[in-house]
């Protein structure tokens, strides 16, 4: 049976049980949506046929899907063929005809195509004034800087891919140049063209940025070169793919086409700094990119930026195990704008951008207050009418509304500028308003900095800021940590993700001229690119991706990093294998053929197993280390009465690793081998704790390299059977809703379409392979009668509690499978019938999660009958 992952639906607001189920998910039919941030496309699907691409058998298999089509006159439009990396295409179909398109047997692989978007954009107003160009600090810590400087290694040669939003290759970075003779961009392709309708994409050959900042700032970290900046790899060659419109927005059918490309065109390593959040390893684009590391490029992509939503959250296609998924860290020092306190010249403050489409205000000793609401002396949140603020800058809090109410009450009150402090300390980000009509001033600061503004404004007379378009160097607050906006792993089928970390905290690089030039920007976006230059390095150097060199080098020795009050690693599950180390990548003689251990036996009695490792010595010189290991801190994303847990849950647990050696030795150019028994019985299989190690190698004597060598490894403790997929019945979900009232119901109900429908509401705290619904008769609650979601239900993500998406509700209209023939559908016979909800976890041939809905009285249209 082919997997249909059908998504349809928009997001909507709902109210159950007093629940607040905001942005749930609604669906009529045969569809559910994901969550807010990955948006399903109703009416365009993915198909995939059987045979390799460009082969007779796939040319064929092509030829059999229209012939099968029209055979069962189903009418549809293509959109565009796959050839390269993938024997399919994008088509465009009424979703009525999902389950006949996925029955056919010329069909191996059906997936709803969905939309992605990265944080809003805005295109200046005018050209902003020009930033220098500065050093990358990051380049110091990694150790790129000694690379450049003493191996002389500057990615010569190798070229990566972009598939970004375009570059600005005007800029003084990419040798204002595009595709000419000794261009560094010699390749390069616009997937989407100026139209903001992803479905409807308009390709041309120019991947010119003209309306956005996101791609040139990405390319220019991983290859850009201009006087004292120098991206990681300043002269690799570069490729440039647009798939990101002025809106930010693709979807995966444009992301395919730019694969596809990358690899006709020889791209040694290819980027995504982009993500579609809670996919599988088998969605469409982690198909694809798989498809493309199996033929020896290697590929990086963004881990996202879901660090607020607890576990299981890494963006697809980073999360599909061919795929290098890179988070983000914080680094020790940052460049970062600034106001000065001028009643205390000694006092900078750091402060994000205003919005790209504003001008800059310079201020010079201008008055700042607190931003009271008329008549009160605490709300400063600026939701509502101000006092008289006139000529003054004003601070306020995040918060309560959204930026341009804030900013609506500021410019009456007379305010210049807004200053908005954040409830925490974690990550900057620039703000920016929805409706880029706004033009009103306004920067972030940290919520420390505010205080002791706050504290300063209260004790003296008047306080007064200067400020201007400049940077300076500030310490980090919490130096080599993993970005608290870095989505934590493990994948939904318990994959080690993140692998490792880059620079992804407030980085100074390209922006397209009109913005500037150079600027700031935040998020494992930045990391990406970052890890793509160090492997391009790498491979200058000699590493090779057919023998995963490559990826091996870069994982393998990165750097764990360690908690500062707890004296133990951080999570793998939250950093990989830790930061990532450019000498180390670059310089290392080692290749493991495990590169990471996936420790989870989710379906077994197992608590200790066998791993065995070999490596090959790659260098001229032998291979003489000692092998220990170091437990990190456990990590569960469910508390003690199995809610999920946001942030996770940790204590000090930590898995027994005996080693078959503890000298590891092997001459140049030979290959060895050691193993380890790994024995997680020290958890309890009740407290569901993801458990993680590090296996080290570091010089039997003599002095370090300059790096060591690790293994990450991590993995569950408890089966899948245990895994509370559905939150604790005390929810209030899953629960049984009258379509359009969206109240859970708690008694019986009569359903009779067309003039009302039930829907079920659930929640999923856990990724689910699979959810099937079905009915009984309420008499004989345990005996399935007849299934109303059964073919396209398959690959679903967790619910995300910080992005709005609380929540999947199905819409039945009336339906059902019943007998042999699948695609057959009728109505039921009236009666009293339940729901049933099965979901399952890894693997869908293993025992469910079952919920059972209370009764309902089912009416079936007139003259329908069974």
């Amino acid at each position: 049976m082919v997997h249909l992952i059908s998504l349809l639906g928009v997001l909507t607001t709902a109210l159950v049980s007093n629940l607040p189920l905001s942005q749930g998910q609604f669906a009529r039919g045969t569809g559910l949506s994901v969550h807010a941030g990955t948006d399903a496309i109703p009416h365009f699907y993915i198909v995939k046929f059987p045979g390799a691409p460009g082969s007779a058998e796939g040319q064929a298999g092509a030829k059999a899907f229209y012939q099968q089509m029209a055979s069962i006159n189903v009418p549809f439009t293509t959109m565009s063929n796959y050839t390269v990396l993938m024997n399919g295409m994008s088509i465009q179909v009424d979703d009525e005809y999902n389950d006949a398109v996925s029955m056919l047997p010329g069909v191996t692989n059906v997936w709803q195509l969905s939309a992605t978007s990265l944080e809003r954009a805005s295109e200046p107003l005018g050209e902003l004034s020009r930033q220098p160009a500065r050093p990358m600090l990051a380049h110091n810590y990694t150790g790129v800087d000694y690379v450049h400087d003493t191996l002389d290694k500057t990615g010569r040669e190798v070229k990566i891919g972009v598939i970004d939003a375009g570059v600005d290759y005007t800029h003084p970075a990419f040798g204002n140049c595009f595709k000419t003779p000794n261009c560094r961009i010699r390749y390069g392709y616009d997937f989407v063209g100026d139209t903001t309708d992803v479905k409807y994409p308009q390709p041309d050959n120019d991947p010119l940025e003209v309306c956005t900042q996101h791609g040139t700032h990405v390319a220019g970290i991983a290859a850009g070169n201009d006087g004292d900046f120098k991206g990681v790899a300043p002269n690799a060659i570069l490729g440039i793919y647009r798939v990101l419109n002025c809106r930010l927005t693709t979807s995966e059918s444009v992301v395919i086409s730019a694969l596809e490309k990358a690899s006709t065109d020889g791209m040694d390593i290819v980027t995504m700094s982009f993500g579609f959040i809670g996919k599988w390893g088998e969605s469409a684009v982690g198909d694809v990119a798989s498809s493309l590391a199996k033929k020896g490029t290697l590929v990086v992509s963004a881990a996202g930026n879901n660090g607020n939503e607890g576990m299981l959250a890494i963006d697809g296609p980073s999360v599909s195990s061919d795929v290098l998924s890179v988070g983000s860290a914080d680094f020790p020092f940052y460049y970062s704008q600034y106001m000065n306190v001028t009643s205390d010249e000694e006092v900078a403050i750091r402060r994000t951008m205003n919005p790209i489409h504003i001008v800059v205000p310079n201020l010079s000793k201008v008055q700042l207050v607190r931003g009271f609401a008329e008549g009160s002396t605490s709300d400063d949140t600026g939701c509502g009418p101000l006092s008289s603020y006139t000529g003054k800058v004003i601070l306020l809090q995040n918060g309560g509304c959204g930026l341009e109410q804030k900013a609506f009450y500021a410019q009456i009150s007379g305010a210049v500028q807004m200053i908005i402090y954040q409830s925490n300390d974690d990550a900057l980000y620039r703000p920016d308003y929805y409706d880029p009509s706004l033009t009103f001033p306004v920067v972030s600061i940290f919520n420390s900095d505010a205080q002791y503004l706050i504290k300063k404004i209260t004790s003296t007379a008047a306080v007064r800021i200067s400020s201007k378009s400049d940077n300076l160097i500030f310490d980090a607050l919490t130096p080599r940590a993993p970005s608290s906006f870095s989505a934590w792993g493990p994948g939904p089928e318990s994959e080690l993700k993140p692998e490792l970390l880059g620079p992804g905290a407030n980085i100074y690089a390209p922006f397209p001229k009109y913005a500037g030039y150079y600027g700031h920007m935040t998020g494992t976006s930045m990391s990406a690119p970052y890890i793509a230059g160090v492997a391009a390095l790498a491979m200058e150097n000699g590493k090779s991706n057919a023998n995963n060199g490559t990826i091996s080098a870069l994982v393998n020795t990165a750097r764990p990093q360690i908690h500062p009050t707890v004296l133990r690693p951080y999570s793998v599950a939250q950093q990989g294998a830790g930061i990532v180390h450019g000498f180390g990548a670059t310089a290392s003689q080692i290749i493991f053929d495990i590169r990471t251990v996936n420790g989870t036996f989710p379906d077994t009695n197992w608590r200790d197993f066998d791993v065995f490792f070999k490596y090959t010595n790659t260098g001229t010189t032998a291979f003489n280390y000692r092998l220990t290991s170091t437990g990190t801190i456990s990590s569960s994303g469910f508390d003690s009465k199995k809610f999920l847990a946001i942030p996770p849950i940790s204590n000090k647990k930590i898995p027994a690793i005996w080693l078959s050696t503890t000298s590891l030795k092997v001459a140049a150019g030979k290959q060895g081998e050691f193993d380890i028994n790994l024995d997680h019985s020290a958890h309890d299989r009740q407290d569901l704790f993801l458990y993680s190690a590090y296996l080290t190698m570091y010089p039997a004597s003599g002095v370090s390299q300059g790096f060591n060598y690790t293994i990450p490894v991590m993995g569950f403790s408890y089966m899948s059977t245990q895994v509370p997929v559905l939150p604790p019945l005390s929810s209030g979900l899953p629960c049984l809703v009258q379509s359009g009232e969206n109240i859970c119901l708690n008694s019986l109900r009569t359903f009779a379409p067309p003039t009302n429908y039930p829907s079920i509401a659930f929640r999923l705290q856990h990724p689910a392979r699979r959810v099937r619904l079905m009915i009984a008769k309420s008499t004989t609650p345990t005996v399935l009668f007849a299934s109303i979601a059964e073919n396209q239900m398959f690959d679903y993500s967790r619910n995300f509690i910080g992005s709005g998406s609380l929540n999947y509700t199905y819409t039945w209209t009336g339906s059902i499978f019943y007998g042999t023939n699948a695609a057959s559908k009728v109505y039921p016979d009236n009666g009293d019938y339940v729901v049933v909800l099965e979901a399952y976890t890894y693997n869908d041939a293993l025992k469910p999660t079952t919920w059972t809905s209370i009764p309902f009285r089912w009416v079936k249209p007139s003259g329908k009958a069974k």
